[in-house]
């Protein structure tokens, strides 16, 4: 039966705390921090709540994501203040039930002690302000708003259950608990329910400024409560138990079991929730088996026998009900999904990074640790190969790869996968409490082995005894050592790969290979890195700025012109020692660059870009032809933004100058909107550091009157073209006279002819008229083609598209891209400087241009490979400065180290010949007559790469849109 009315006060103790949160609040770090990022988490998720339109997901990795409920679109990331180890973890969010404050909290003991709970404005993704409370004495377990807003529960890992006022004001607790509170629910009628791993159900009602405990009861079979859930009309208790697959139904106000609803496999069924009109329960956790973790639905409310709507590959963590009678799904992936009231899956989230989960003899490396491969997918599945010389991450399997040994004469390890307790030749390692060993590799040379397990990697000699024992920012799944016994690399939970130098366990360099198989970025501890086109979004610097404000996060982009230093990886790959890697590649470049003793690179902190928060919605609907937008802009007092560009649909709409923005607070702009159903409005800032993370508005347009079936324009219909008109400046150089034989080329020169005769043809169909400026051989001088850019800068108008080809070599000089015109001379680097066309000209076109764009740079051929001059064709860094600006889609030939092609079979450059191809047609896959930017790069991708057998990686960055370039003639 359940116990007597408990009237809960607030200790002396406890009320002091909470009068003193002020004055306790600690100091963080603001040493800024290495973080991965993939735009999902990387880590356990921990929770999942909605309020129906938005969607938040809290995990481990530290941060906390809004999802539009509607599309599954991202819309924030909330950062709180992180620490090293788990110190800054999430193991709850929630959202409010009005949808306007976020609620999160978890490990964040920054002074050692007590730990902070988050309010977070959703719309923002700022702290709210007053909305920080320091001083609780123990991790937030557990969260849950009262459904009229007014209370937050607090369940906490020890010390029982706080109640908080919207405003943080304390209003109770029950410190009466022997372990970790993981359920937490209101009824309708504002009674909440708490369910603790001490075995015990607890009742509370809250009235007025009281708290009071009305029942504490256990369940029968001694079940240990972990998840509940009111049924919608708050007339029973759904209890889920964290060690038997059943949940028990209650009576919400009696505690009695009326009935159960079970599962008959093993597992348990901890997490719970009910469907809006309370017919189905739906319930999941560790059930399940080896097949994957079953989500279970009960009709009946919670009567019926359990139908399995669907399976995932981790323990489901977390439920929320949703308005349409479905339900949003967590899981430990980390995942999450969301299903009808049929059981039918509406949206998903897969994670974002490798599983490197029971690898094993799939995660395979060179001798000397500069090739790896290993597999995306769990149990070795889907492998890939990254190669750190080449810079490439293929398909291909490497050859003359080593699995990981796991034994060798005299070193036989036991009970070491998943175990607690693994053995060399029969004799414990001794882990501590909670560790569990994850996997093994012997050294080739006999001498030793390294363990990786759930929360370190560890070195061990032959006898067992500990060399090194480093902690790891993730559960090492998978580990291999080199043959020449100088590298250990381990493939982590975060999808990471990490290169430890074997001898005394400093890791050295870091892989972070995105799954879609081409983005990649591999760093130093310093930050220095190395990357694809495209991968510098990859990983950022996370930077607290105190206790009670969200961090700021900054891909390592941002920082390229000190950072991207691609010649310092790989000497760390021969030297196995970053910081002489370091002082090798400063040295290259002082050389390069004939500056002496060249200053080291500014922290971080020094050279921020700046950063805008959008002050309201980022998904908005609206039937009016315009919006009204307001932002704060934040930059470094030394660094004042000197401008924020505002596009729409990737055309220039407005920008904002200095004198707009100086002295502002909060500024308010309003956008016109294009006649498109759907427009995102992204705004870019500048300051003398570089471009802010764009900021971005989802618009839809919601008809005043009813809308026709019939599309609205004809792409392909002379009487409507989508486009005004098409400005075209194409540029080809065969010959270059002042250059020596070997640097001459064939096909460029006919490939601008081409490409414009293709191109031309569209006039009458997509654009209403065309201007061309050709430029061929001698044509396209330094003059011409820097003239050719301005003129496409100030022609293309909002209603233009302007398109941009240039073929012939490219190169780079002191860290900077250029492309050769035709009087390009390298007698030294600073003539090839002085005539070369700087890629800063052409990213000034792309960043002012006002329509529609597309650029197509057919260069860096394999001549300059030939030079005495310390020339290289890499254009990954020019690419990825012109991809910043996102308002125009630019596609590269080639990319990394690699070369771009030509041949007489093909009569044509091979990036060129497959753009003819595509544009003539063959980039129409789904037979609609419209060649889009995405689908002449898929076309464009997969037939370069069979041209070239794999030799050349045709590359797109920057704002790819899905409206036609080109129309298919009939």
């Amino acid at each position: 039966m359940p116990s007597m009315p408990c009237f809960i006060h607030a200790s002396a103790s406890l009320l002091m705390l909470f009068a003193a949160i002020v004055q306790a609040a600690p100091n963080v770090s603001t040493q800024p921090v290495l973080r991965v990022e993939t735009g999902n988490h990387l880590s356990m998720l921990t929770r999942i709540s909605t309020d129906g339109r938005y969607l938040v997901t809290a995990s481990e990795d530290k941060t906390v994501r809004v999802w539009s409920a509607q599309s599954g679109r991202p819309l924030a990331v909330l950062r709180p203040p992180v620490g090293e180890d788990s110190l800054g973890a999430i193991y709850s969010a929630v959202i409010s039930p009005d949808g306007e404050t976020i609620a999160a909290g978890g490990y964040s003991a920054f002074d050692g002690r007590q730990h902070a709970l988050y309010l977070f404005d959703r719309a923002s993704g700022t702290m709210r302000k007053n909305g920080v409370l320091h001083g609780l004495e123990a991790p937030v377990q557990q969260l849950a708003w009262s459904p009229d807003g007014r209370y937050l529960a607090v369940g906490l890992r020890q010390q029982g259950l706080r109640i908080f006022h919207a405003n943080l004001k304390y209003l109770g607790g029950d410190e009466a608990y022997n372990d970790a509170i993981f359920g937490l629910d209101f009824a309708p009628d504002g009674r909440l329910a708490a369910a603790s791993l001490d075995g015990s159900l607890r009742m509370y009602e809250l009235s007025g400024n009281r708290l009071e405990r009305v029942a504490r009861q256990r369940l029968p079979d001694d079940a240990r409560p972990y998840g509940v859930a009111f049924s919608p009309d708050g007339r029973m208790l759904a209890v889920g138990h964290a060690d038997a697959a059943r949940v028990d139904i209650l009576d919400s106000s009696r505690l009695s079991v009326r009935h159960r609803a079970s599962h008959s496999g093993s597992g348990n069924l901890g997490r719970v929730a009910w469907s809006a009109d309370g017919r189905r329960l739906y319930a999941g956790g560790t059930a399940g088996g080896r097949r994957g973790f079953s989500l279970l639905a009960f009709d009946d409310g919670g009567r019926a026998s359990a139908d399995e709507i669907a399976r995932f590959d981790n323990i489901i963590v977390s439920l929320a009900a949703m308005p349409d009678g479905g339900v949003a799904v967590g899981s430990a992936e980390p995942s999450w999904a969301i299903f009808d009231a049929g059981g039918k899956l509406r949206l998903q989230q897969k994670r974002g990074a490798a599983d490197f989960r029971d690898a094993e003899d799939s995660f395979q490396v060179s001798d000397d640790g500069q090739i790896v491969s290993f597999p995306l997918e769990r149990n070795g599945r889907d492998r890939v190969t990254f190669d750190a010389r080449t810079g490439e991450l293929s398909n291909r399997e490497g050859e003359n790869l080593r699995a990981p040994l796991e034994r060798a004469r005299g070193i036989d390890v036991r009970d070491w996968k998943n175990g607690a307790n693994p053995k060399l030749n029969g004799r414990p390692l001794g882990l501590p409490p909670h560790d569990l060993a994850r996997s093994l590799a012997v050294s080739h040379a006999g001498d030793g082995f390294v363990l990786g397990s759930e929360w370190y990697l560890r070195h061990y000699d032959g006898n067992g005894g500990k060399r090194w024992e480093r902690r790891a920012p993730a559960a090492v799944w998978a580990v291999n050592i080199s043959a020449d016994n100088r590298w250990a690399i381990a493939g982590l939970g975060d999808g990471t790969i990490r290169w430890y130098r074997l001898r005394d366990g400093a890791e050295q360099i870091a892989l972070f290979p995105h799954p879609d198989r081409e983005r990649w970025l591999l760093w130093l501890p310093s930050g220095h890195y190395d990357t694809s086109v495209g991968g510098e979004d990859l990983i950022g610097w996370h930077v607290n700025l105190a206790f009670n404000r969200a961090s700021e996060f900054y891909p390592v982009g941002r920082f390229r012109k000190h950072y991207y230093l691609p010649g310092a990886l790989r000497a760390t790959f021969a030297s196995a020692d970053a910081a002489a890697a370091l002082r090798q590649a400063r040295a290259e470049i002082a050389r390069d660059t004939r500056v002496q003793n060249p200053p080291a690179e500014p922290a971080v902190t020094r050279i921020l870009p700046p950063t805008i928060e959008l002050r309201g919605d980022r998904e908005i609907a609206t039937s009016d032809s315009r919006v009204k937008l307001r932002f704060a802009l934040q930059s470094p007092a030394d660094a004042p933004a000197s401008n924020v560009k505002v596009r729409a649909n990737g055309r220039l709409v407005n920008d904002l100058t200095d004198r707009q923005l100086r002295g502002k607070g909060d500024v308010e702009i309003t956008v016109a909107l294009p006649p498109d159903p759907d427009t995102e409005i992204t705004l870019i800032a500048r300051n003398r550091h570089g471009a802010s993370e764009p900021a971005t508005v989802h618009v839809k347009r919601e008809p005043t009157t009813p809308v026709s079936t019939a599309p609205s324009r004809q792409p392909d219909s002379p009487r409507t073209p989508m486009y005004r008109k098409l400005y075209v400046l194409a540029a080809g150089i065969s010959d270059y006279p002042k250059l020596r034989p070997e640097f001459q080329l064939k096909f460029p020169s006919k490939d601008a002819n081409d490409f414009v005769g293709i191109l031309g043809k569209q006039v009458n169909t997509l654009y209403g008229d065309a201007e061309i400026r050709l430029l061929v051989n001698a044509q396209a001088d330094r003059k011409n083609v820097l003239e050719g850019l301005k003129w496409l800068r100030e022609k293309v108008g909002p209603d233009d598209m302007g398109v941009l080809f240039l073929a012939g070599h490219g190169f780079m000089l002191r860290n900077g891209y250029y492309f050769a015109p035709s009087d390009l001379d390298l007698a030294s680097d600073d003539t090839g400087i002085k005539t070369g066309v700087p890629g800063s000209a052409i990213q000034e076109t792309l960043a002012n241009l006002k329509g529609r764009g597309v650029f197509f740079l057919d260069t860096c051929h394999s001549g300059f490979a030939l030079s005495e001059l310390r020339i290289n064709t890499d254009m990954t860094g020019a690419l990825n400065d012109m991809g910043d600006e996102k308002a125009v889609v630019v596609m590269a030939g080639s990319a990394g180290r690699q070369s771009a092609a030509e041949a007489d079979e093909w009569n044509n450059g091979a990036f060129t010949k497959a753009i003819l191809e595509g544009l003539k047609g063959n980039a129409d896959y789904a037979r609609t007559g419209r060649i889009t930017p995405p689908l002449l790069h898929s076309y464009v991708s997969t037939r370069v790469k069979k041209m070239t057998d794999n030799q050349q990686t045709p590359k797109m960055v920057g704002a790819v849109f899905d409206e036609p370039i080109a129309v298919v003639r009939k």
